[in-house]
């Protein structure tokens, strides 16, 4: 619930306190300038108001997977992205909207997916939707999201100023990250599903004050990670020119250096994988301050070295501040782990 509202907490309160700075913050990172950044901030107050929709579909497809069925969200926010993809054609280039044709393009899908996750929720449980919040549960809930929503708060605004320092470079470099990322975030995915895994099967033993299944779990979570990340390191090392490909198209010097990052990348996938099933183990565990303070550390360390490290090795700068910090917080998080302080939570 904590992690379903967040989002939008956050964003009616930027709305409310910054309704007219969105493009002079854009102008300030070195993100965007003139006309584009004025562009670029219209585009965010209208999905704004998608934001919304997206926590309520969060909030009542988890209700549903709670429930054991997995497979209706899923089909519903695969109707979303279907009907997201025709209303881009639609009012961007039957309509001509232009950036506010493809704005709310996706807050109307947004809002196609909360009403067929509450439409069907209330087909299988009305009570569940009839449900008041409760204070001795929301506020335990909270408490223990807001390590979440520490993190990926920081982490927006830790990409936010690194991409200040990336735009600085030449249009080959800008595009070589956004498409190199794209693809790193894709290859991640199992990595984050699994420290999610991790999380609810560690809070279940901690709550029956079964440490050794806790620690169990988490040896065969790194035994899995060990498969995984070889796996994705053989696919980026052996495809990693194709997929920059896919994205970016016959631009030669954009593939070289998309294709440069993703090989540095993959030589510390193994500690990103790590990082995120330490992460999730002492967040299940009930650990709040420490995943925050690693949190901020790991971002602190990306996001100074970028800065200056741009000023000495150039670009390699950018390439190299991620692989740092995934070291650095794995080693910290590990330190943590073998105090055992996370059992007497």
């Amino acid at each position: 619930m904590a992690l379903a509202f967040a989002p939008f907490l956050e964003s009616m309160i930027f709305q409310l306190c910054f309704p007219k700075q969105k493009d002079r913050m854009l102008r300030s990172a070195s993100i965007l300038s003139g006309g584009t950044a004025r562009h670029a901030a219209e585009y965010l107050r209208i999905t704004a108001l998608g934001i919304p929709f997206l926590s309520a579909y969060n909030f009542y497809s988890a209700v549903e997977k709670a429930g054991g069925d997995a497979r209706t969200p899923v089909r519903d926010m695969s109707v979303s992205c279907l009907m997201n993809i025709v209303l881009d054609y639609v009012f961007v280039v039957i309509l001509r909207l232009g950036i506010r044709g493809a704005a709310s393009a996706t807050v109307i899908s947004q809002a196609a997916a909360a009403g067929l996750a509450v439409f069907h929720l209330c087909r299988k449980d009305k009570k569940a939707l009839a449900v008041r919040p409760d204070s001795k549960h929301v506020l335990p809930v909270l408490r223990l999201g807001i390590t979440s929503i520490v993190q990926n708060g920081a982490s927006a605004v830790s990409m936010f100023f690194i991409q200040g320092v990336i735009n600085k470079f030449g249009i080959n470099e800008i595009s070589a990250y956004a498409a190199a990322y794209r693809i790193e975030t894709i290859l991640t995915i199992p990595a984050v599903n699994m420290g999610t895994l991790l999380s609810v099967f560690t809070a279940q033993n901690v709550g029956a004050k079964n440490f050794e299944r806790c620690r169990k779990g988490l040896r065969d979570g790194f035994k899995i990670s060990v498969v995984f990340a070889a796996a994705v390191v053989a696919v980026i090392w052996a495809a990693s020119p194709q997929f920059m490909y896919l994205l970016v198209g016959d631009e030669k010097e954009v593939v070289r250096i998309g294709v440069r990052y993703l090989h540095i990348v993959s030589l510390t996938f193994p500690f990103c994988v790590n990082l995120y099933l330490l992460t999730n183990f002492l967040r299940g565990a009930g650990e709040i301050a420490y995943p925050v303070f690693n949190t901020m550390l790991e971002l602190g360390v990306r996001t100074a070295f970028a800065f200056v490290s741009v000023r000495y090795i150039g670009f390699y700068g950018i390439m190299f501040c991620r692989p740092l910090s995934f070291l650095i917080s794995t080693a910290s998080l590990s330190c943590r782990y073998f105090t055992k302080k996370w059992q007497g939570r």
